[in-house]
């Protein structure tokens, strides 16, 4: 992140600060995903982490900018809302938010193929796979040319972990294939 904040130390000329700020804050929101250990948490920081992304992409964009960010937001609004929904029914089930509780939790069978099928979902959007990965290209198109650096090493870092997530993390949560089910 230094590098690429060095890189566009003279490419960015208007609210430098701001600018500043939102790399930091979506440094900040990354690392609290990966140390997240209660699942709402883990959802705010994962949604959150967004925030910066939008806000750089809509006003140190191109001239399609604006387009490009009010995509961004629709098509990860609409993963959001699967992960949210899917979230809500697992603390309805369980009682609890805690990850490591619920990494122990049976989950049901046939609950367990539609968790991860919500989880899936969510997270096709934010990877981005076909077909829902149509924001992507605007995106970094869009990004300003110093920030699209800094913008890919932290997009990278969020669709490595939406893609790990259904299958490592989230996988042991509530798929029907691990030990003990």
């Amino acid at each position: 992140m230094p590098i690429c904040i060095g890189a566009s130390w003279d490419a960015i000329e208007k609210r430098v600060p701001e600018y500043m700020a939102a790399f930091l804050f979506m440094e900040t929101l990354m690392i609290g995903v990966f140390a997240a250990q209660d699942l709402f948490l883990f959802y705010i920081l994962f949604e959150a982490g967004l925030i910066p992304m939008y806000l750089i992409i809509g006003i140190w964009g191109g001239a399609d900018r604006i387009y490009a960010s009010y995509k961004f937001f629709l098509y990860t609004l609409l993963g959001s809302v699967l992960m949210l929904i899917a979230m809500l029914w697992i603390v309805n089930l369980t009682g609890t938010t805690s990850i490591p509780t619920l990494m122990e939790y049976n989950f049901p069978v046939q609950a367990q193929y539609l968790l991860w099928l919500a989880f899936f979902a969510s997270f096709a959007v934010k990877m981005p796979m076909w077909p829902v990965h149509t924001w992507l290209p605007d995106a970094h198109v869009q990004a300003p040319t110093a920030g699209s650096p800094a913008l890919l090493p932290r997009s990278q870092c969020l669709f490595r972990a939406a893609g790990v997530g259904p299958v490592a993390g989230g996988g042991g949560l509530y798929l029907a294939g691990r030990a003990g089910s």
